[in-house]
């Protein structure tokens, strides 16, 4: 993270990108933290711009939606083998990434 300027601190506080650190909840569990890191890191790489609520609220969203397709990149599941049935799949999926089950749940994964 050095590379493009950024830290990474854990602490006891939801998570958020302040001032070039991302702040990485310490309570949280690893496949929650590495999905809050995805989230933050869209924050991070995304021009910082005086916004209204409407538009703060759809920079969130594209923010959740980063976070999914960051903690699983798509062109990674097309290398997996398919030929277990779903929830062998689903479980083997968030071993590998640290996948949270909202995550399966926006890409359209269920269980």
């Amino acid at each position: 993270m050095q590379q493009i300027g950024l830290k990474v601190e854990f602490m006891k506080m939801t998570s958020r990108y302040y001032n070039a650190v991302i702040i990485l909840d310490s309570r949280l569990s690893p496949p929650e933290q590495w999905q809050e890191f995805g989230h933050e890191l869209c924050h991070a790489l995304e021009t910082k711009l005086t916004m209204s609520p409407l538009s703060a609220e759809l920079q969130e969203m594209q923010a959740n939606v980063f976070a999914y397709k960051f903690c699983v990149p798509s062109f990674m599941l097309k290398r997996i083998q398919l030929s277990q049935v779903q929830i062998d799949l689903v479980r083997l999926i968030a071993s590998r990434f640290k996948y949270t089950r909202i995550c399966f749940r926006e890409v359209g994964f269920t269980q």
